[in-house]
């Protein structure tokens, strides 16, 4: 229950930014950011969810060497990715009217 409430947070959190990441959930849900993505984020374990609301850098590398993230695809657009995330700052935004 609070596992299901943490990732429909995380969702909800990061649905309104245009990032090009495609984010892969351990449950099998995809969530994606950006069309046409060129990292994808493959999430391993719900443990990893708190690193999403509260992102950083050595949470990520803690995770990523503790085998429960892994990802494909371009380290820089990762990087410039994340440091949107973490300051709320998008790359672009959806038109949610």
């Amino acid at each position: 229950m609070l596992r299901t409430h943490m990732l429909n947070l995380v969702e909800r959190k990061l649905r309104y930014l245009i990032l090009p990441i495609t984010i892969n959930f351990w449950d099998g849900r995809e969530l994606n950011l950006g069309n046409p993505f060129k990292v994808k984020l493959l999430l391993r374990s719900p443990r990893v969810l708190s690193a999403l609301t509260c992102p950083s850098l050595g949470e990520f590398a803690k995770n990523y060497v503790e085998k429960q993230t892994d990802l494909e695809g371009d380290m820089r657009t990762l990087f410039i990715s994340a440091k949107c995330y973490a300051m709320q700052v998008p790359i672009l935004t959806r038109n949610t009217g």
